[in-house]
């Protein structure tokens, strides 16, 4: 048993990763709007021309890749949150 101080520290830790913990099954299972922008794909028939509206990329095979790559990395960091 440590002192009260350390008693604090350790309830506050607990209340923050479960907090951390909630926020992030809420944003995994709520429903989400993903916006694109469909100008330049009209105008040039690619689908390799859609944007991304949130970050103003385009959503083509390298963004993919690296979206792809981001999740296996995060995968294998053993970064899994239970709700």
């Amino acid at each position: 048993m440590g002192t009260a101080v350390q008693e604090d520290i350790l309830r506050y830790v607990r209340a923050v990763l479960q907090d951390a913990e909630r926020l992030a099954y809420d944003m995994a299972h709520s429903r989400s709007d993903i916006r694109y922008d469909l100008t330049e794909s009209i105008k040039t028939n690619k689908m390799e021309d859609i944007i991304l509206i949130l970050i103003g990329e385009k959503v083509g095979d390298d963004y993919k890749r690296q979206l792809s790559r981001a999740h296996r990395k995060s995968m294998r960091s053993g970064c899994k949150l239970q709700p």
